[in-house]
């Protein structure tokens, strides 16, 4: 019995560091985003190409600038209210938009 306690008790503690961690970040991520919505009057995405973004545009941090583009991952209507997932990534490059299409999907 005291093994088993000793073993829930070392798991919890592990899972409670795991959890910790992300949070006591020194130098969180910050920046100032300029988005354009990707989607057309009917709720499709792909209004600019690149039809897995939801959104595409800047961030700047620290002064540099650099490509930033939301994928969607789902939603779900449970009652009344929507709830929305969306992946997010930060490229080294800019998008860029050429003739309404984007030039490349990152």
């Amino acid at each position: 019995m005291k093994r088993k306690l000793f073993v829930l008790l070392a798991i919890v503690a592990v899972l409670l560091t795991v959890v910790a961690a992300p949070v006591s970040a020194k130098n969180p991520l910050r920046g100032e985003q300029v988005l354009t919505l990707n989607q057309d009057a009917e709720g499709n995405f792909g209004l600019y190409g690149c039809s897995d973004i939801s959104w595409f545009g800047a961030i700047v941090i620290d002064g540099t600038t650099y490509g930033m583009a939301l994928y969607p991952l789902g939603s779900v209507f449970p009652g009344k209210t929507q709830h929305w997932e969306e992946n997010w990534t930060i490229f080294s490059g800019e998008f860029t938009v050429e003739d309404g299409e984007l030039v490349s999907c990152g």
